[in-house]
Protein backbone atom coordinates (compact mmCIF):
# COMPACT_ATOMS: atom_id res chain seq x y z
CA UNK A 1 0.00 0.00 0.00
CA UNK A 2 1.26 3.54 -0.73
CA UNK A 3 0.47 7.37 0.44
CA UNK A 4 0.99 9.80 -2.27
CA UNK A 5 1.36 13.05 -0.80
CA UNK A 6 0.13 15.67 -3.35
CA UNK A 7 1.48 18.85 -2.59
CA UNK A 8 -0.18 20.95 -4.70
CA UNK A 9 -3.60 20.35 -2.19
CA UNK A 10 -1.71 18.93 0.60
CA UNK A 11 -3.24 15.84 1.34
CA UNK A 12 -2.85 12.49 1.43
CA UNK A 13 -4.42 9.66 -1.37
CA UNK A 14 -3.98 6.21 -1.03
CA UNK A 15 -3.17 4.04 -3.92
CA UNK A 16 -2.72 0.21 -4.52
CA UNK A 17 -0.67 -0.77 -6.53
CA UNK A 18 1.07 -4.09 -7.67
CA UNK A 19 4.14 -2.12 -9.12
CA UNK A 20 5.36 1.35 -8.47
CA UNK A 21 8.27 2.68 -10.10
CA UNK A 22 9.87 5.40 -7.63
CA UNK A 23 11.35 7.07 -11.45
CA UNK A 24 7.57 7.75 -12.37
CA UNK A 25 7.06 11.35 -14.12
CA UNK A 26 4.30 12.74 -12.64
CA UNK A 27 3.52 15.91 -14.17
CA UNK A 28 4.23 19.70 -13.08
CA UNK A 29 2.79 19.52 -9.52
CA UNK A 30 4.67 18.01 -6.38
CA UNK A 31 4.37 14.38 -5.29
CA UNK A 32 6.18 12.96 -2.73
CA UNK A 33 5.71 8.29 -2.62
CA UNK A 34 5.57 6.83 0.92
CA UNK A 35 5.71 3.00 1.61
CA UNK A 36 3.81 2.58 4.14
CA UNK A 37 3.78 -1.63 5.46
CA UNK A 38 1.39 -2.88 8.15
CA UNK A 39 1.98 -5.55 10.43
CA UNK A 40 -0.48 -8.09 11.54
CA UNK A 41 -1.05 -8.96 15.23
CA UNK A 42 -3.78 -11.32 14.75
CA UNK A 43 -7.59 -11.25 16.32
CA UNK A 44 -8.84 -11.44 19.74
CA UNK A 45 -11.07 -14.94 20.14
CA UNK A 46 -12.26 -14.24 23.64
CA UNK A 47 -15.14 -16.18 25.58
CA UNK A 48 -16.84 -16.18 28.67
CA UNK A 49 -18.90 -18.65 30.90
CA UNK A 50 -22.25 -18.11 31.80
CA UNK A 51 -22.93 -19.37 34.65
CA UNK A 52 -18.93 -18.33 35.83
CA UNK A 53 -19.46 -22.38 37.31
CA UNK A 54 -20.92 -23.95 34.71
CA UNK A 55 -17.87 -24.91 33.25
CA UNK A 56 -14.17 -24.30 30.62
CA UNK A 57 -13.53 -23.30 27.51
CA UNK A 58 -10.71 -24.08 25.42
CA UNK A 59 -9.82 -22.61 21.88
CA UNK A 60 -9.60 -18.80 23.48
CA UNK A 61 -6.70 -17.03 22.23
CA UNK A 62 -4.79 -14.53 19.18
CA UNK A 63 -5.40 -15.98 15.21
CA UNK A 64 -4.76 -14.59 12.12
CA UNK A 65 -6.96 -13.40 9.65
CA UNK A 66 -8.42 -16.57 8.06
CA UNK A 67 -7.51 -19.32 9.92
CA UNK A 68 -9.80 -21.70 11.97
CA UNK A 69 -10.58 -21.05 15.69
CA UNK A 70 -11.65 -24.00 17.51
CA UNK A 71 -13.50 -23.75 20.70
CA UNK A 72 -14.92 -26.02 23.00
CA UNK A 73 -17.17 -25.48 25.86
CA UNK A 74 -16.73 -28.30 28.60
CA UNK A 75 -19.78 -28.43 31.47
CA UNK A 76 -18.81 -28.88 34.76
CA UNK A 77 -20.37 -31.39 36.91
CA UNK A 78 -24.05 -31.09 37.50
CA UNK A 79 -24.24 -28.49 34.43
CA UNK A 80 -25.36 -29.32 30.44
CA UNK A 81 -23.91 -26.83 27.57
CA UNK A 82 -26.81 -24.74 26.20
CA UNK A 83 -25.64 -22.53 23.15
CA UNK A 84 -22.51 -20.13 22.45
CA UNK A 85 -23.64 -16.52 21.66
CA UNK A 86 -22.84 -13.50 20.51
CA UNK A 87 -24.08 -9.76 21.86
CA UNK A 88 -26.87 -11.55 23.03
CA UNK A 89 -27.22 -13.46 20.04
CA UNK A 90 -27.03 -17.32 18.99
CA UNK A 91 -24.39 -18.09 16.57
CA UNK A 92 -24.22 -22.24 17.62
CA UNK A 93 -25.89 -25.13 19.81
CA UNK A 94 -22.67 -27.24 19.30
CA UNK A 95 -19.77 -27.10 22.21
CA UNK A 96 -17.59 -27.93 19.52
CA UNK A 97 -17.44 -24.35 17.52
CA UNK A 98 -15.65 -23.98 14.55
CA UNK A 99 -15.48 -20.74 12.43
CA UNK A 100 -12.45 -18.88 10.04
CA UNK A 101 -11.29 -15.75 12.08
CA UNK A 102 -12.09 -12.65 10.39
CA UNK A 103 -12.01 -10.06 13.59
CA UNK A 104 -11.88 -9.74 17.12
CA UNK A 105 -14.63 -11.89 18.69
CA UNK A 106 -16.29 -11.85 22.45
CA UNK A 107 -18.63 -15.04 22.61
CA UNK A 108 -19.94 -16.38 25.64
CA UNK A 109 -20.46 -20.65 26.36
CA UNK A 110 -23.93 -20.93 28.09
CA UNK A 111 -24.79 -23.49 30.56
CA UNK A 112 -27.41 -24.82 32.24
CA UNK A 113 -28.02 -26.53 35.87
CA UNK A 114 -28.97 -30.36 35.17
CA UNK A 115 -32.03 -31.33 36.30
CA UNK A 116 -32.23 -32.79 39.56
CA UNK A 117 -32.43 -36.23 40.82
CA UNK A 118 -35.36 -35.48 42.87
CA UNK A 119 -37.19 -33.97 39.74
CA UNK A 120 -36.04 -36.97 37.36
CA UNK A 121 -37.88 -39.62 39.59
CA UNK A 122 -40.81 -38.23 39.40
CA UNK A 123 -40.46 -37.35 36.02
CA UNK A 124 -41.45 -33.52 36.00
CA UNK A 125 -41.36 -32.02 33.02
CA UNK A 126 -42.11 -28.62 31.80
CA UNK A 127 -43.48 -26.50 28.54
CA UNK A 128 -42.42 -22.64 28.10
CA UNK A 129 -44.73 -20.87 25.98
CA UNK A 130 -44.51 -18.34 23.60
CA UNK A 131 -41.18 -18.74 23.25
CA UNK A 132 -39.78 -15.53 22.18
CA UNK A 133 -42.53 -13.90 24.22
CA UNK A 134 -42.73 -10.06 24.91
CA UNK A 135 -44.55 -9.57 28.30
CA UNK A 136 -46.13 -13.20 29.87
CA UNK A 137 -44.63 -16.81 29.85
CA UNK A 138 -46.43 -19.78 30.48
CA UNK A 139 -45.77 -22.64 32.26
CA UNK A 140 -47.05 -26.24 32.25
CA UNK A 141 -45.49 -28.08 34.86
CA UNK A 142 -47.70 -31.36 34.08
CA UNK A 143 -47.94 -34.01 36.89
CA UNK A 144 -45.97 -31.65 39.31
CA UNK A 145 -49.32 -30.21 39.87
CA UNK A 146 -50.52 -32.84 41.64
CA UNK A 147 -47.90 -32.36 44.69
CA UNK A 148 -47.06 -28.61 44.30
CA UNK A 149 -47.16 -26.80 47.49
CA UNK A 150 -44.54 -24.66 46.68
CA UNK A 151 -43.20 -23.25 43.33
CA UNK A 152 -40.35 -20.27 42.78
CA UNK A 153 -39.18 -19.03 39.82
CA UNK A 154 -36.10 -16.82 39.30
CA UNK A 155 -34.72 -15.60 35.85
CA UNK A 156 -31.45 -14.61 35.31
CA UNK A 157 -30.30 -12.14 32.54
CA UNK A 158 -27.05 -12.31 30.49
CA UNK A 159 -24.21 -10.86 33.00
CA UNK A 160 -25.84 -13.78 35.81
CA UNK A 161 -28.28 -11.66 38.05
CA UNK A 162 -30.58 -13.53 39.23
CA UNK A 163 -34.52 -11.78 40.08
CA UNK A 164 -36.99 -13.77 41.73
CA UNK A 165 -40.51 -13.49 40.22
CA UNK A 166 -43.66 -12.74 42.22
CA UNK A 167 -45.81 -11.58 39.80
CA UNK A 168 -47.68 -15.18 38.33
CA UNK A 169 -50.77 -16.82 38.46
CA UNK A 170 -51.83 -20.50 38.73
CA UNK A 171 -54.62 -22.13 36.68
CA UNK A 172 -54.65 -25.50 36.91
CA UNK A 173 -51.42 -27.05 35.74
CA UNK A 174 -50.50 -23.47 33.82
CA UNK A 175 -48.56 -20.97 35.88
CA UNK A 176 -48.55 -17.36 33.82
CA UNK A 177 -45.58 -15.22 34.89
CA UNK A 178 -45.71 -11.42 34.19
CA UNK A 179 -41.90 -9.99 32.87
CA UNK A 180 -43.38 -7.11 31.00
CA UNK A 181 -40.80 -5.41 33.63
CA UNK A 182 -37.86 -6.68 31.48
CA UNK A 183 -35.90 -5.48 28.71
CA UNK A 184 -35.32 -7.74 25.50
CA UNK A 185 -32.07 -10.12 26.16
CA UNK A 186 -31.49 -13.72 26.43
CA UNK A 187 -32.75 -14.90 29.84
CA UNK A 188 -32.57 -18.31 32.05
CA UNK A 189 -35.43 -19.16 34.13
CA UNK A 190 -35.10 -21.71 37.18
CA UNK A 191 -37.95 -23.49 38.35
CA UNK A 192 -37.72 -24.89 42.37
CA UNK A 193 -41.14 -27.35 43.84
CA UNK A 194 -41.21 -27.62 47.08
CA UNK A 195 -37.75 -25.80 47.77
CA UNK A 196 -36.03 -28.00 45.26
CA UNK A 197 -34.63 -27.02 42.02
CA UNK A 198 -36.55 -29.06 38.90
CA UNK A 199 -34.96 -27.58 35.59
CA UNK A 200 -33.49 -24.19 34.02
CA UNK A 201 -35.25 -23.35 30.42
CA UNK A 202 -33.67 -20.33 28.16
CA UNK A 203 -35.97 -17.56 27.45
CA UNK A 204 -35.94 -15.00 24.89
CA UNK A 205 -37.82 -11.49 25.92
CA UNK A 206 -38.24 -9.56 22.72
CA UNK A 207 -39.92 -5.87 23.10
CA UNK A 208 -41.03 -3.85 20.00
CA UNK A 209 -38.82 -0.98 19.60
Amino acid sequence: MYAIYDTWDNNIHWYLWQEISSDYSWGVYGFNILEISFSNTGYDILARVNPVNGGTINGTGSYNYGETANLTAVPNDNFVFIDWTENDLQVSTDPNYSFAVTSDRKLCANFNRSVSIDAKEKNITFNIYPNPTKELINIEIGNAYNYCDEVDFVLYDYSGKGNKIENYTLNQNTITLSISDKISGIYYLRISINGKECGIKKVVIIKNN
